[in-house]
């Protein structure tokens, strides 16, 4: 029976068979499963294969010497295919702070799994990496939406598959700057609010709610506030409190931010 390993792996290369070797006078001829083919010289007692497709079969040599001739037994191998990751390469984007999970997948049985993700400008956690699953917070510190990249291994019957990545997108979270303070005389109109944001590479939309619509400005309203007619039939200032809160969405997730508020007073 040649000697050599009976499992390996699809695209294996220099892949070592023998036979006993009798020299000076045997020669060998050898057999391979489908697809394989002999890289060294295929006339002696030792062959170097390589195997660019899955399947199965016997490595077989027959050695002749002179007129005699010996059939050596049969060595029934098995080439797998290699594992691949069938799992999403872009699961849906997440908002900073949040975390991320991701559950691997193979059709290959019994498939395990090994990652890595390297450190990123902009992501405040640490490079790391692990096996399996992953579940881990990413807060991105930045004004742009941020890809997040894990390459993951998938390892089968000894073999590993080819490297894949893994891309989430990491939101910035919801920005307003925070808009001026108007002081305003009764029955007089208001100067239009036009929300802004730093935040860039996604839309960013304001909803808002004023504390006090006796001024003439509703309870609460999406969007920039137009200019209104100011009142207060009073004696004294009245003061309203508007606060804004932004929604960045990006890669069809909306990420809220911090309120900012600024004050209308009515005189």
């Amino acid at each position: 029976v040649p000697t050599g390993p009976m499992d390996v792996c699809e695209g294996a290369t220099g892949v070592i068979f023998s036979v006993p070797d009798h020299p000076p006078l045997s020669t060998y001829s050898w057999s391979l499963p489908p697809g394989a083919f002999i890289t060294s010289d295929p006339s002696l007692h030792q062959i170097e294969v390589s195997f660019p497709i899955p399947g199965s079969g016997n490595v077989t040599a027959v050695e002749t010497n002179g007129a005699c001739t010996t059939f050596h037994l049969n060595l029934p191998i098995t080439i797998h295919a290699l594992p691949v990751l069938n799992s999403t390469l872009i699961p849906p984007a997440i908002c900073s702070g949040s975390t991320f999970n991701y559950t691997p997948s193979s059709a290959t049985p019994d498939a395990t799994f090994a990652w890595i993700r390297a450190a990123i400008a902009g992501i405040t956690e640490a490079g790391t990496n692990g096996t399996g699953s992953v579940s881990e917070i990413l807060t991105n510190t930045t004004i742009t939406p941020i890809d997040v990249t894990y390459v993951y291994i998938t390892s089968a019957n000894g073999c590993d598959g080819p490297p894949r990545n893994v891309v989430v997108t990491v939101n910035p979270s919801g920005q307003v700057n925070k808009p001026a303070d108007q002081v305003v005389c009764n029955g007089t109109y208001s100067m239009p609010v036009t929300f802004t944001t730093n935040n860039i590479g996604g839309t960013t939309t304001y909803t808002w709610v004023n504390s006090d619509p006796s001024i003439g400005l509703p309870a609460s309203g999406t969007g920039n506030i137009p200019f209104f007619t100011a009142i207060n039939p009073g004696a004294t200032p009245v003061t309203a409190t508007v606060m804004v809160t932004p929604h960045f969405k990006n890669g069809l997730v909306t990420c809220d931010g911090p309120d900012e508020s600024f004050i209308i007073t009515v005189n």
